[in-house]
């Protein structure tokens, strides 16, 4: 009889407990059907017992409520159409995904081979990677593609060391930084979305979004094979689509800076690598003679560069190194693989959102409103987007309950994407009219106390 009234006292309190505690529950049930057993005989012991669990059961309820994630959609909600093929995408993507929206990435590449051409230096720091597991990704997963960062240095045409340093620009003095290809970060991201039961569309461009007329407040995307439907959001991440013309306000008066950019993959042996980063780091800059040259440590034997200078009216395939380059680095870039040219047009002007298009569900981030870190001087295109990712998901799942006006909360992600991506972009074009010059000004970076501050002065 005592037996058959705690599995019904067990039954009533199991159906309001969640699933992660039901060991715990399962494993009191079995302890006290064992001390039922050798003290059936006393009912004082058994109800003392009895009591007792009920009183423990009261509280795990409590403490399952407030140990949950605060980004996190009870319901799900929607679907949303994700266009282009960058880190933040796929970053949006898991974390829409994760929290149960059906998300639809669609891509104008016909399959993901291009990401073994992607070797751009992406810096993450642990807040980075605190960011992407916050947003789904699987923590061993990421730290399985990043390395840590020894550090970086500036040198001179002659391969002198002007400035170097352990600390990244832009990271916290003593914070512990990594780094990868840009192309491995793509190759995870894309694995954790399909993992999590996302869609991708190869080799599909997007068109025309416009408005559903069938009184359900959604949009509609005209694509390759067929419409998309019913889609709570549509976001790009791209340049010069559709839905930037029906944002951004267009400005007869735009201006834009042009680069001549040249960039590859070159293999170094022993004593040119001593003499490009030394023992102490992985990352250099070399600056002087009208060029800046970029370059890191993809393994121990090959090194991803990238050469930048002001666009002429040469081809920039046709220019040469500085004529005061040392001739190690010459030879460097003549030897050089997947070597690629191109012009870089950098907007000197910030662009603006449209009046008229307040209320629309669709919306520019990332890299379609203003390029970060085109040259990668600094390596930190990636995690700005992670962030922007981040800042979207908590915007869109930060209540339980709620979800917000959707059009409301797309312009506040848009207008912080702005003021942020302006404030980096002047920040990037001071760093070029520094390096790029036949004599090169080169700024301390901030420092975090006083005391270092005065120090960059004084020296």
């Amino acid at each position: 009889m005592g037996c058959t009234h705690a599995r019904v006292l067990f039954l009533h309190v199991h159906k309001h407990i969640p699933i992660a505690t039901s060991c715990l529950v399962a494993y009191l049930h079995y302890c006290l059907l064992v001390h039922m057993q050798k003290y059936v005989h006393s009912f004082s012991s058994f109800f003392f017992f009895l009591n007792m669990y009920a009183a423990l059961l009261s509280f795990l309820p409590l403490k399952v409520v407030f140990s949950g994630t605060n980004m996190y959609a009870v319901k799900p909600w929607g679907s949303v159409f994700l266009i282009g093929c960058s880190v933040g995408t796929y970053a949006m993507g898991i974390g829409m995904r994760w929290r149960e929206s059906s998300v639809t990435i669609i891509e104008k590449k016909t399959s993901p081979s291009y990401e073994r051409q992607a070797n751009r230096r992406c810096v993450l720091t642990e807040q980075t990677i605190k960011l992407l597991t916050d947003l789904g990704c699987t923590e061993g997963r990421v730290r399985s593609i990043v390395r840590p960062s020894k550090g970086w240095r500036f040198l001179t045409p002659q391969l002198e060391v002007r400035r170097e340093s352990s600390t990244f620009p832009g990271c916290a003095i003593g914070e512990t930084t990594f780094h990868c290809e840009e192309g491995a970060l793509l190759r995870m991201l894309r694995t954790e979305f399909l993992r999590f039961g996302g869609s991708v569309n190869w080799e599909t461009e997007a068109y025309e979004p416009f408005e559903s007329s069938d009184g359900t407040d959604t949009w509609s995307l005209r694509k390759d094979y067929g419409f998309g439907t019913g889609a709570e959001a549509i976001l790009t991440t791209a340049a010069n689509t559709a839905l930037t013309a029906q944002l951004v306000a267009p400005d007869p008066g735009r201006i834009a800076v042009l680069f001549d950019v040249q960039q590859g993959v070159s293999d170094v042996e022993t004593h040119d690598k001593g003499a490009l980063f030394g023992d102490q780091s992985d990352t250099f800059i070399l600056v002087g003679d009208g060029a800046a040259l970029h370059g890191w440590l993809l393994d121990e034997r090959r090194c991803a560069w990238r050469s930048v200078r002001r666009a002429t009216t040469k081809n920039a395939a046709d220019a040469e190194p500085g004529e005061q380059w040392d001739k190690l680095v010459k030879d460097m870039l003549q030897r050089a693989e997947r070597k690629s040219t191109q012009v870089v047009a950098l907007p000197g002007t910030t662009p603006a959102i449209q009046d008229s298009a307040y209320h629309h569900r669709i919306s520019v981030l990332g890299d379609g409103l203003l390029p970060v870190d085109p040259f990668e001087w600094r390596g930190d295109n990636a995690r700005c987007m992670i962030e922007e990712a981040s800042t979207l998901c908590r915007a869109f799942y930060g209540k339980k309950y709620h979800r917000g006006d959707v059009a409301t909360l797309l312009r506040g992600v848009e207008q912080d994407g702005i003021v942020k991506r302006a404030n980096l972009l002047r920040r990037d074009l001071q760093d070029a009219e520094h390096f790029l010059a036949v004599h090169p000004l080169l700024q301390p970076e901030p420092s975090s106390t006083v005391d270092e501050a005065k120090k960059l002065e004084e020296s």
